[in-house]
């Protein structure tokens, strides 16, 4: 009778083994997934940094911020000198580029977040799955 529930107990350990592992792999992939996503949306991010710089030099040559980017002093340099300067007025173009990069980066903000909580929802899954296992487990020993 011990031998045979040894037995279910072994068999039923490597089942349950197996379908955690498959979890396991499944999160893997899924995670992967969101690193090219990512690496997707920092390109994007990239590249509408370079569109407001591009349409912020003549802005960033008058106001004397040459060689600053955004995100590293330019908009601090040109309203510095818009300080003042008070008749200056930033170009249209330069307007345009950084609320199309600002909007970018709260679509961006938002993707991660969702992909937080995508996560969270996975890591509670295979701890259920974990804890129903160990209960499993633990009911065929009795």
């Amino acid at each position: 009778m011990i031998k045979k529930l040894l037995v279910v107990a072994a068999i039923a350990s490597l089942s349950f083994s197996a379908f955690a592992d498959g979890s396991k792999e499944e999160m893997k992939a899924k995670m992967q997934g969101m690193k090219a996503e990512m690496k997707q949306e920092k390109a994007k991010l990239d590249e509408s940094r370079d569109a407001v710089n591009a349409a912020c030099a003549s802005d960033s040559a008058t106001t004397g911020c040459d060689g600053k980017e955004l995100g590293h002093g330019l908009f601090k340099c040109i309203h510095a000198y818009k300080e003042k300067n008070k008749d200056f007025k930033v170009s249209e173009s330069c307007k345009s580029a950084l609320e199309a990069h600002k909007g970018n980066k709260e679509a961006m903000r938002e993707k991660m977040k969702a992909k937080r909580e995508e996560m969270k929802a996975m890591k509670g899954k295979m701890k259920a799955k974990k804890g129903k296992k160990s209960e499993e487990s633990s009911n065929t020993e009795e």
